[in-house]
């Protein structure tokens, strides 16, 4: 699916999307309630995922367009120097890849957690579909907001260099992944049946612990 199939989508599909993403910025476990325990990868989530990535294209284009010369942290560059007819099929892989690399870690810790009396609970009820849907709900508010945050930051930095100070992107950097800590968490508890946020938070950070210990067992064994 290229962009230019995106924007000959449905009126419909494209309401449906912005109201998907209004409510999930207001009302994250609710709006993804309905996804909850489908055992499979949901297809309408797949077209929300694929109408963010159009829409953080356009707007990393009309930014480009404005005037981001320069963009420090390389994130709108990146964009606009895939071809829009790849940047959504390398951004479902990429979040396919990331989801199941951090379904498995947290099912490692998971199944560990239970051996230990008194560690702290961490669980996800359902099943790696289940992990998915919730990345892609996640996926289709965050990336759009994501861009359009930088695209805004990056444009007013060369258009008033002065104005932006350096703790402005810090700021910024900040925000992003408290929205990351806490609506992704709460996507994984809407998606997986008899799970908790704080269950699915637990399961989140654990994951990355497990990831990063595998690593660097990893790169001590390949020395």
């Amino acid at each position: 699916m290229n962009f230019s199939s995106m924007l000959k989508a449905t009126p419909e599909l494209l309401a449906e999307y912005f109201n998907f993403a209004i409510n999930f910025a207001q009302k994250p476990r609710a709006t993804l309630q309905p996804y909850q325990a489908f055992g499979r990868i949901d297809s309408k989530l797949t077209s929300f995922v694929l109408l963010g990535v159009g829409l953080s294209i356009v707007i990393a284009l009309i930014a480009g367009e404005i005037g981001v010369a320069e963009d420090p942290s390389s994130t709108l560059s990146f964009i606009r120097s895939f071809d829009s007819s790849l940047l959504p099929v390398v951004t479902i892989v990429l979040i396919l890849a990331i989801t199941i690399v951090f379904h498995l870690a947290a099912q490692v810790y998971i199944r560990l957690n239970r051996l230990i009396p008194g560690a702290l609970y961490a669980h996800l009820g359902g099943s790696l579909q289940d992990s998915i849907n919730a990345a892609f709900g996640f996926a289709a508010f965050f990336v759009p907001l994501t861009t359009i945050l930088l695209s805004v930051l990056l444009v007013l930095t060369n258009q008033n260099p002065t104005v932006i100070t350096p703790i402005v992107p810090g700021i910024t950097g900040i925000a992003l992944a408290v929205v990351m800590v806490i609506y992704f968490p709460a996507a994984l508890s809407a998606t997986h049946p008899n799970t908790s946020f704080m269950q699915a938070f637990l399961a989140l950070a654990a994951s990355v612990v497990v990831i990063f210990l595998l690593r660097d067992l990893l790169g001590r064994l390949s020395n």
